[in-house]
């Protein structure tokens, strides 16, 4: 069971891939969906691995390719916060447990903070509008006194 899913759509707006975190094996890995069954645990490719880049808004770079694999959802989210951009990501352990992620990405669309992640009851936050819990775990990672939900 992957503890935190980024979902690649396809061309037709399907999604079919998608790349998983294991907290257990600290490792990403590639699942697709083969009819209605998901094959887990496959090889990500250089145009997969470039997707992992996007979602975590940090610039696509050879040097760190390889490593990135290897890397939490919190550690590449630091890649994002040394960037010269502001902040427009966080990454957090849920809070309960400690065994899957949130990750917190601002929408410059919508204007507003959305939540990726799986829950404690395995549920999955797919960009979500944050609830009370999460505003406030927004809110101490964030380091904000006064709305947590204002623009980064």
């Amino acid at each position: 069971m992957s503890d935190f899913r980024i979902p690649i759509k396809n061309s037709d707006g399907y999604i079919e891939t998608e790349l998983d975190w294991d907290e257990v094996k600290k490792k990403w890995s590639l699942s697709e969906k083969e009819g209605q069954r998901w094959e887990e645990g496959l090889t990500i490719s250089s145009d997969q691995l470039l997707e992992l880049f996007r979602f975590f808004r940090i610039e696509s770079n050879q040097n760190i390719s390889d490593e990135i694999i290897s890397l939490s959802p919190g550690e590449i989210t630091l890649l994002h916060s040394n960037s010269n951009k502001p902040i427009s990501i966080y990454a957090a352990l849920c809070p309960d447990c400690k065994k899957h992620w949130y990750i917190f990405k601002w929408d410059e669309g919508n204007k507003q903070w959305q939540l990726y992640g799986r829950n404690c009851d395995y549920t999955w936050e797919k960009g979500s509008v944050l609830k009370n819990d999460k505003i406030e775990l927004l809110r101490n990672l964030r380091k904000v006194k006064d709305d947590p939900l204002s623009k980064p």
